[in-house]
């Protein structure tokens, strides 16, 4: 899986709407090559590139993580809402028109920081019924939320221009290539960092496959590690659709995929396992919407609804039996 990450990985530096050859792309990569080829490596492709690998890993982690807590392997990490709270942080400065609109504000900070803002305000409240409410009751309200969140977002979009809805429209359809070369780094760092969040949570991730009430029994704060679960993955969940606008089924098909090749529930295997699927499918969908020899883009979340449900629905219909 690392061999296939690592050829998928220069298959996008070397393949889109102008291709080189791979001499020509190690050579942009780590070496003196031509202007144009260092421009369209460095400034579109490896951004974009990097961006996919860490939003499909970012996602298919949150996935395992919420498909563990649930016990649902039909969970994503969508299913509290928290990418409806960004969608909703977003749609408040787009659609009603706070902050400088223009051209850069799709690539800029302001919705970044929106989406961020808004998806961890969700994830607060989330947090907050967490330590009263069930994991059931909590399922339940994440769908509520969601619902309350997209009746907001159509309220706005009636009363917005035409201009500003059309912006929000494209955000909302996800998109690797909003990351400059300059914000790679931040989000890089916070992801990595959210990774490492994951380590400690294996054995307590392994205790859940038996059940809640194991927890205890082996020592662990049951409350508290349904609370650092959702705070982790929400985090990734907050972070990537911050950045790169909501994804769909990445977070959902992955961590389903996974389990059934390894037909295993350690997570020490499965961690690893799923963040180098979540990488690959984000690398394969970046390639897919930046088809050679076409010069546009399509949408992220198009691409992978259509990669993503085909399957799932393959592997629900083979197995026949989805719980776990």
């Amino acid at each position: 899986m690392l061999l296939l990450t690592i050829t998928m990985f220069f298959l996008n530096m070397m393949m889109g709407s102008s291709s080189f050859s791979i001499s020509e792309s190690f050579s942009a990569l780590f070496a003196d090559s031509s202007l144009k080829i260092n421009n369209v490596i460095w400034q579109i492709r490896l951004p974009q590139s990097v961006t996919s690998i860490l939003a499909g890993a970012s996602l298919s982690i949150a996935g395992l993580l919420m498909q563990t807590l649930f016990r649902n392997p039909l969970a994503g990490p969508s299913v509290l809402g928290i990418s409806s709270g960004a969608s909703v942080g977003v749609a408040i400065l787009m659609l009603s028109g706070l902050g400088v609109f223009g051209s850069n504000l799709f690539s800029g900070l302001p919705v970044i920081f929106a989406a961020f803002l808004g998806a961890m305000s969700l994830l607060l409240a989330i947090l907050t019924f967490s330590r009263k409410f069930d994991n059931l009751t909590l399922l339940i309200m994440g769908i509520m939320f969601s619902f309350a969140a997209s009746a907001l977002i159509g309220v706005l979009q009636f009363f917005s221009n035409a201009e500003h809805l059309q912006a929000f429209v494209m955000w909302g359809l996800g998109s690797f290539s909003a990351i400059s070369l300059a914000q790679v780094p931040l989000y890089a760092i916070l992801t990595i960092l959210a990774f490492l969040a994951v380590v400690p949570l294996l054995k307590p991730l392994d205790i859940l496959n038996v059940g809640e009430s194991y927890l205890e029994i082996s020592g662990f704060r049951p409350r508290r590690v349904k609370i650092a679960i959702i705070l982790v993955a929400g985090f990734l969940t907050a972070l990537t659709t911050a950045f790169c606008g909501p994804l769909a089924f990445i977070g959902l098909a992955v961590p389903h995929v996974i389990r059934n090749i390894f037909q295993t529930v350690s997570h020490k295997k499965l961690l690893p396992a799923v963040l180098l699927g979540g990488a690959i499918f984000g690398l394969f969908t970046n390639y897919i919407v930046r088809i050679p020899g076409f010069n546009g883009v399509l949408p992220v979340s198009a691409v992978t609804s259509i990669m993503g449900a085909p399957l799932v629905i393959w592997l629900v219909i083979r197995k026949k039996n989805i719980s776990f």
